[in-house]
């Protein structure tokens, strides 16, 4: 578990309509493992977007589906009644 992102702290910060988990709320949560290092680069990323509307723009094979699901994970802990959904094109060929 990694430390609070700015503007989490408190529950206060959220909207009142948001059925949220007060426990979890104040946390959040970057997959680590001892046999794949960490990129630094995805975890800045996954902290920008969990405060604020990201595009995310990277080659084939650096992380963008992994820097998703990390983020839908954490809301949906944030928020386990709502509801993510992922869109990605497609190119034809």
């Amino acid at each position: 578990m990694l430390p609070t992102p700015p503007n989490l702290d408190k529950p206060d910060n959220l909207p009142p309509c948001c059925d949220y988990d007060v426990d979890s709320v104040t946390s959040w949560i970057f997959p680590q493992s001892e046999q794949y290092a960490t990129r630094e680069y995805q975890l800045n990323i996954v902290r920008s977007a969990l405060l604020r509307n990201t595009m995310v723009v990277l080659p084939t094979g650096l992380g963008k589906t992994f820097i998703a699901a990390v983020v839908m994970y954490n809301y949906l802990r944030w928020f386990p009644r709502g509801k993510v959904r992922l869109g990605a094109a497609r190119a034809k060929g």
